[in-house]
């Protein structure tokens, strides 16, 4: 049993025995708040729903509602492109050549992985690779700068029927030569 349940079941059996013995109860929730400029109006709001659930089903209790706060550290309020890029995961991402002469060479994929590891594999191989060898004759370099997100899904399954459906209507040139395509056009076909 976790320390969680322990407490939780401590404090109903105080909470019954008391009740059997005719005496108010007072019932204490914590709630973590954010410190931000509406944080009276989020700490009534909150009051207001637990009481207004509690009180309903616990008559001979007295309910109170500890809000606190902690600070946010700066450093984790600031927030580049560049992080939120690097903290994606479970998307599927469009990749463009940037060089003019590729007529806006895409290609799409999906990673359950974060992304920016997932283009790191794709500078050492595979069809992105392939193609900068071939028509630029150079190994890619930086591919998050001409990498974008276009569809967010938790389930893995999600991802690879969305990826399918996005090769499908877009025909991405850089995929056509993908070993995994034909495998995830069968799943929509």
């Amino acid at each position: 049993m976790s320390a969680i349940d322990q407490q939780v079941k401590m404090i109903l059996k105080k909470y019954f025995k008391n009740e059997e013995k005719g005496e108010k109860t007072e019932m204490v929730f914590y709630f973590k708040g954010q410190l931000t400029s509406n944080y009276r109006i989020e700490e009534k709001r909150i009051q207001k729903i637990i009481k207004d659930n509690v009180k309903g089903k616990v008559e001979s209790c007295d309910v109170h509602v500890r809000v606190y706060y902690k600070n946010v550290k700066l450093v984790d309020s600031i927030k580049t492109k560049m992080d939120r890029f690097h903290s994606n995961n479970n998307v599927v991402y469009q990749y463009a050549c940037p060089e003019s002469i590729c007529n806006n060479a895409h290609y799409i994929g999906y990673t359950t992985n974060l992304l920016n590891v997932r283009m790191k594999q794709h500078e050492n191989n595979g069809s992105i690779k392939s193609h900068h060898m071939k028509e630029h004759k150079q190994k890619p370099r930086d591919l998050t700068n001409n990498t974008k997100v276009i569809a967010r899904f938790s389930n893995a399954n999600t991802l690879q029927i969305a990826e399918a459906i996005l090769i499908k209507e877009n025909a991405p040139v850089l995929n056509q030569h993908d070993k995994g395509l034909t495998r995830h056009l069968n799943i929509i076909s």
